[in-house]
């Protein structure tokens, strides 16, 4: 199985949180993984907020960011296009959806990806019109 992984869901497998578990199975589940080309970027801002409001210490953080960036080796970066830029721009006209996450959602090839995976409510919300079963929110 081929799976997309939105950065909100992909935090799940660093730290311990509910849907770390879920996402797992996933993982073990799927033959490749694809993430978005800003997925670096908001993982490194998602975890630089944890370790301000020190709910990770710098001990965390490092070794965090470091198993993050061993994985990310493995992963299939999906790079920005005009075509992805258009579809996102087209994906907040439809579904008024925050930037970065249109961002995310313009990434899925539905021809390649299996199952698109988030824990953002309302991008799963304008997941499920676009991709029907494809879909599953991580709660």
């Amino acid at each position: 199985m081929k799976i997309f992984i939105d950065t909100s869901s992909l935090v799940k497998r660093y730290l311990v949180e509910i849907g770390s578990e879920k996402l797992d199975l996933l993982f073990d589940e799927s033959d490749d993984i694809f993430v978005s080309f800003i997925t670096e970027i908001e993982f490194n801002s998602s975890l630089k907020r944890r370790l301000f409001d020190y709910s990770i210490n710098e001990m965390d953080y490092q070794y965090i960011l470091n198993e993050f960036y061993q994985d990310l080796k493995d992963f299939s970066v999906i790079e920005y296009s005009l075509t992805i830029k258009n579809r996102a721009i087209d994906l907040i006209k439809k579904h008024q959806i925050k930037t970065l996450d249109s961002i995310q959602l313009s990434c899925v090839n539905t021809n390649i990806i299996d199952k698109f995976i988030t824990s953002d409510e309302k991008l799963y919300n304008a997941s499920l019109k676009e991709f029907k079963n494809k879909s599953i929110l991580i709660k």
